[in-house]
């Protein structure tokens, strides 16, 4: 990263909540990597929460929308042991 003509932060809460840009970075500063995937986790939680409320869905609406859909799970995928463009084109979807 020394060589980009990206700005990057060194230090506060922006340089923790920015990703890691090398494998060096997490191996040599673990609490930043630490603190990031906690900080995206929580985010995505958070937003998952905030958009289920918000559009009125609980989980079993999404699957019902997903087979109506007509998508197949890998589950049933791998269960009958056949592979995702079989499945759908015969109807087994979860």
């Amino acid at each position: 990263m020394d060589d980009s003509p990206q700005l990057v932060a060194k230090s506060g809460i922006t340089y923790y909540m920015s990703p890691p840009h090398t494998f060096k970075e997490v191996v040599l500063d673990p609490i930043h990597n630490a603190v990031y995937v906690t900080f995206m986790l929580s985010t995505c939680a958070l937003f998952s929460k905030t958009w289920i409320e918000v559009s009125g869905s609980g989980p079993r609406d999404a699957a019902k929308q997903l087979k109506d859909q007509q998508m197949v799970s890998l589950r049933l995928a791998l269960l009958y042991r056949c592979d995702l463009p079989y499945c759908v084109g015969h109807g087994w979807s979860s």
